[in-house]
């Protein structure tokens, strides 16, 4: 999966079945605006090498996952409850980039927006960090419907950024 920022609509996921014949991205010419995601300059000319490690990760209280639970369930939690949570939690990876898994936000979760709502797959996160600064330590998250993705239906993609 290739992600570029020329689509129609500002961006566009790309697919590649077959990754043998991707070369590397040629180095942009034109020097960044300020306000660009990327801390360093250098990242858009050398480009940035992604290891990936596998993990496993629950989806985060702010989820959409949890939405009508707050008030039901949630606010009932005894302390013992919450530490019992924070340890299941302490041990999963907090990646500033990964793909899949579960996206969170800044601000409020899209997909409380009934119009969002389908879009429950995580393709990728990017977390502000000593590479990326979305705004004031935001967040930049690529989501799909599943059976989008399950088609390979990448142009269905949607991308949000939010920030403090």
């Amino acid at each position: 999966m290739r992600i570029s920022v020329n689509g129609k609509n500002g961006f566009s996921v790309v697919y590649h079945a077959d990754t043998s014949e991707l070369k590397s991205h040629e180095p942009f010419a034109v020097e960044v605006p300020s306000h660009h995601p990327f801390q360093r300059q250098s990242i858009l000319r050398e480009g940035l090498l992604l290891k990936p490690v596998t993990g496993e990760m629950k989806p985060h209280l702010s989820s959409h996952l949890f939405d009508g639970l707050w008030d039901d369930t949630l606010d009932h939690f005894s302390d013992a409850t919450w530490a019992r949570y924070d340890a299941e939690t302490a041990s999963e990876p907090d990646p500033e980039i990964y793909f899949g898994g579960h996206a969170e936000f800044t601000q409020d979760d899209p997909r409380l927006n009934p119009d969002f709502e389908n879009l429950e797959i995580c393709i990728l996160q990017l977390s502000s960090d000593k590479i990326f600064m979305w705004g004031d330590m935001g967040m930049a998250n690529f989501l799909m419907a599943r059976d989008d993705l399950r088609h390979r239906r990448f142009e269905k993609a949607a991308f949000n950024w939010d920030s403090c």
